[in-house]
């Protein structure tokens, strides 16, 4: 059982960090549903999970965000550091190579992590004892020079799995309960808490488009109310959260930006398959970002679900007198696929929030109506079977 507090009196950030393969979605499996599975379970960009759990008459709601561990991803890492209270490095005690890559991530940590994050590192997979080659005492000394807390564990055979998070999380409250910490007051302020403990509800939505055409400025308003002039190269992949409360429902909407290159094409394909939303992006000064529209188009088609929403948007309104696509060829072109169409400056924050909200709700009304579906379906089942009840 996973409890999610709605009251709770402390919200904490722990990521898992490691190698591919090192066990981090086992761990997290273990620990927040309870269960296990022998298949090997690769993270794409990053998962999360929630638990809630009481701990010496407090309740605490962790939030443990697990980035994908291979070089390809390990951008992905840099913007999931911040606001971090605990950070889990694993290994593999049956991986020599996993344990000296510590080293690599405690480097990665303390160029890019904060700086008063509680760390442990983990060795993995104890229940393999035949094939153990870092023994627990190197583990520990390692540790123990860094300073850091130390478990070896099994999500296979659920061994120090709780211990390791309980003790990771009452060293993070004996760091901050000196600090104020706002607590709900009652159930009427609970979605209010919700809301910086991003929710339980979960959006996914893909930003595609060729470069420069404004994709990262166009995360950046929605999510920061900010925008630069900088350029803003994305390497790989990367995230922005926005956390927004409707109707006493609070949703936590994952906004992801890869790269759009030939390098990170197999990742922008997985993503196809996992996101609510699409957003095609094309700037409205360059024709050539218009036509493209076409090739990420057939790209939808060919790798996403096909209860995806799609939106249109054209970029940089602002530059009027640069603008060589006119509102009228965006919108028809927006029809003739079936998508809602929208025009924007994310410099001038026009239509930005409309058009995510346009989205937001078009995504909510779909599933809602696969949910009214599917109860229908089982009703219907349900009555089939009391039918054949009265027939015996």
């Amino acid at each position: 059982m996973n409890p999610i507090f709605q009251n709770y009196d402390y919200l904490f950030k722990i990521i898992l960090l490691s190698e591919r393969g090192m066990g981090k979605s086992c761990l997290l499996l273990r620990y927040t549903d309870g269960t296990y599975s022998d298949s090997y379970i690769s993270t794409i960009g990053v998962d999360f999970k929630i638990k809630g759990f009481e701990l010496n008459g407090k309740k605490f709601k962790l939030q443990i965000w697990e980035p994908a561990g291979s070089e390809r991803f390990l951008t992905l890492t840099r913007s999931y550091y911040r606001g971090a209270h605990g950070i889990i490095i694993l290994y593999d005690t049956t991986n020599q190579e996993s344990f000296d890559d510590l080293k690599k991530w405690i480097k990665e940590i303390q160029e890019k992590g904060p700086d008063d994050a509680n760390i442990m590192i983990m060795g993995t997979k104890i229940d393999l004892v035949s094939q153990k080659v870092i023994d627990t005492e190197t583990g520990k000394n390692f540790a123990e020079q860094l300073g850091y807390s130390f478990f070896e564990t099994s999500s296979k055979e659920n061994i120090n799995i709780d211990e390791a998070f309980e003790l990771l999380t009452n060293q993070i409250y004996q760091r901050v309960k000196q600090i104020p910490q706002e607590k709900p007051k009652s159930n009427q302020n609970s979605n209010q808490k919700d809301k910086k403990g991003y929710g339980d509800y979960r959006i996914d939505i893909l930003l595609i488009g060729d470069r420069k055409v404004g994709k990262s400025n166009l995360r950046l308003r929605y999510c920061e109310d900010t925008f630069t002039d900088e350029n803003l190269a994305i390497i790989g992949d990367d995230l922005k959260m926005k956390v927004i409360e409707k109707a006493g429902k609070v949703s936590k909407i994952l906004i992801w930006d890869p790269t759009p290159n030939e390098r990170y094409r197999q990742l922008i394909l997985l993503y196809y398959k996992k996101v609510h939303g699409i957003i095609i992006v094309y700037d409205v000064t360059n024709q050539e970002s218009f036509d493209n529209i076409k090739k990420w188009v057939k790209e939808i088609q060919n790798n996403s679900n096909d209860n995806v929403n799609v939106i249109l948007i054209g970029t940089k309104i602002d530059l009027d007198s640069q603008k060589v696509i006119d509102t009228e060829t965006g919108k028809k072109l927006a029809e003739q696929l079936g998508y809602s169409f929208f025009e924007t400056s994310s410099k001038e924050n026009i239509n930005i929030n409309e058009a995510f909200e346009t989205m937001i709700i078009q995504i909510e009304k779909r599933n809602h109506e696969k949910l009214k579906k599917n109860s229908n379906s089982n009703s219907k089942n349900n009555q089939n079977e009391k039918k054949d009840c009265l027939l015996m």
